[in-house]
């Protein structure tokens, strides 16, 4: 009866004759130019470039890991077997070269671009409707105020065209901000506010959160700007929506308007883009496909916030004239809200100010 000891034997020679028929055929293969059998499946085009790039550090330390075991592999066989491991790590070293090539190439490529001042075009998916390798600084849009320009900031900032610089760039710390319009309190109730020295202490204390305010409110200023430049009918909502964001947070790397920062600044809430009956507060999830049409009211609404600050502003865009006396009747009656504001105004006050003149107006649509 055999022993363990001659069974083990026994067993263990098919399994080598098998590495070595295993070890033969790589010989064969690689003196015929062939891809030995361990080797991967070859890939083409994007994949290849994908998978290359994104696993380099770890294929790179599975070729030192095959390279050691090369060495160890090569002193346990002879012959044939031993001059296939020495071909397979030259390959693997030849593999490792050519990597660490294309990783310098790619980082010569990105420092000339970064030297260049380049900045990546604003990612939209295909088909988005978008054009935004024009020129154009008029907005497209009915219903603004003659003469308006996209671009006015440029000049009186030194803005970019499209914007990419910071706007607190432009104001320095302990500077005021962006002022815009500022009036005297009417009535002789309100000249206390500004003769009394504490009072006017007192308001002087409250300038940082102002400085923040005026810049969030520049930004917004700037942004929708830029928007009206290329905003016309078949565009994408969520493309639309996802440009506006991003250039509101930032356009690429420290380029920012409000230089976001967590939840200290950035975007105020999600674009709404309603579209007709809806009044308000619709913004389009991914997958969306809807797109704006020339007969289509739609109500933008994007916000910008610092330290919790936030600046809102929204806008009517129509890009047909029957509906010039709807944009009319808005604007009158937001410049109404606008007179009505003031110190101790009760907010109804206000807002049946704004009813009144924006129910004065008539506009008939389809006969009806």
């Amino acid at each position: 009866m055999p022993n363990a000891d001659s069974m083990d034997a026994t067993a263990a020679e098919p399994a080598k004759e098998q590495d070595k028929l295993v070890e033969e055929g790589a010989e064969n293969a690689e003196k015929a130019g062939e891809i030995p059998p361990d080797a991967p499946e070859a890939k083409d085009g994007a994949d290849a470039d994908k998978d290359e790039e994104a696993g380099e550090e770890g294929e790179d330390e599975e070729d030192d890991d095959e390279d050691d075991n090369d060495d160890s592999q090569s002193g346990s066989v002879n012959g044939a077997g031993a001059n296939a491991g020495k071909k397979k790590k030259n390959n693997n070293k030849k593999k490792k070269n050519k990597k660490k090539n294309k990783k310098k190439n790619k980082a010569k490529a990105s420092d000339a671009a970064s030297q260049q001042g380049s900045a990546p075009a604003p990612s939209t998916e295909e088909g988005s409707g978008i054009d935004l390798t024009t020129d154009n600084r008029e907005p497209i849009q009915r219903g603004l105020n003659p003469g308006v320009k996209c671009d006015s900031f440029c000049e009186k900032y030194g803005q970019t065209w499209p914007p990419t610089k910071p706007v607190e760039s432009f104001f320095p710390a302990g500077t005021d901000g962006p002022l815009g319009e500022v009036v005297e309190h009417p009535g002789d109730s309100n000249r206390q506010r500004i003769t009394s020295e504490e009072l006017r202490a007192q308001e002087r204390l409250q300038q940082d959160d102002y400085r923040k305010v005026r810049i969030a409110s520049e930004c917004h200023r700037q942004v929708r700007k830029w928007t009206q430049s290329w905003l016309k009918p078949g565009i994408r909502l969520r493309d639309m929506c996802e440009l506006i964001e991003n250039k509101n947070r930032e356009l690429n790397k420290n380029r920012e308007l409000v230089q976001e920062n967590g939840l200290n600044a950035g975007i105020g809430f999600p674009t709404g883009c309603s579209l007709d009956h809806i009044a308000a507060h619709y913004s389009p999830n991914g997958g969306d496909d809807t797109r704006l049409t020339e007969d289509n009211v739609m109500k933008l609404d994007f916000g910008t916030q610092i330290d919790g600050r936030i600046i809102d502003c929204a806008w009517t865009v129509t890009f047909n004239e029957r509906y010039d006396p709807l944009l009319e009747a808005t604007r009158d009656a937001t410049n109404t809200g606008i007179k009505t504001a003031g110190i101790d105004v009760r907010l109804c006050d206000i807002g049946e100010a704004i009813q009144e003149v924006m129910e004065s107006y008539e506009i008939e649509l389809d006969g009806k």
